[in-house]
């Protein structure tokens, strides 16, 4: 073989081999790769489904524990709690004073809001606005979220659509918001 024929054959050969990789390079985009966004999707509702099913088979409740009230984020008092609760929205809260004799006395059955002032007497009976007691405490809740908590569940809001944001927390898209409180047991 000559120069100019082998010259021509590594021609040909390099010639070959940038075809076949030019055209394979094309097939990474024609397949399909697991969109970032269907994951997240994905993720997302298995979360939610797992907060959902979280003690679902629990129905009462009942306990004890501590309750610290803080004012401008300073404690204010601290008081010993007592409470009884009943799916889906019963529920029956005592606070005790130092001595251990109870000093308020709060209860909800869902349509109606109890408040009871061991201290000096007054009864107190209220229909909760659209079932949220946010005018007798300084959150916005209904009465079955209270439940859910202390069963050990998470109160899952009504929403459109879900995602998962960076810090691998749920938002909703529906524009609302949970506002967080402490208990401590």
């Amino acid at each position: 073989m000559n120069g100019s024929t082998q010259n021509m054959q590594l021609q040909r050969i390099l010639f070959i081999c940038i075809f076949f990789i030019s055209a394979c390079t094309s097939l990474s985009h024609r397949i399909p790769e697991e969109s970032k966004e269907f994951h997240s999707l994905s993720e997302s509702k298995a979360i939610i489904s797992i907060l959902k099913s979280q003690n679902h088979t629990l129905t009462t409740i009942k306990g004890l524990g501590k309750i610290t009230f803080l004012e401008n984020k300073e404690k204010e008092m601290t008081s010993r709690i007592a409470w009884v609760a009943s799916t889906p929205d019963k529920i029956r809260i005592t606070l005790s004073s130092v001595s251990g004799h109870p000093m308020v006395s709060a209860a909800s059955d869902g349509q109606w809001f109890y408040f009871y002032s061991h201290a000096n007497g007054d009864f107190y009976k209220k229909r909760p606005t659209n079932f949220n007691m946010k005018r007798f405490f300084s959150i916005s809740i209904k009465s079955e979220d209270i439940v859910n908590i202390l069963l050990g569940r998470v109160p899952v809001v009504e929403f459109d659509s879900a995602d998962l944001m960076e810090e691998r927390c749920i938002k909703s898209q529906s524009g609302k918001d949970f506002e967080s409180a402490e208990v401590s047991s």
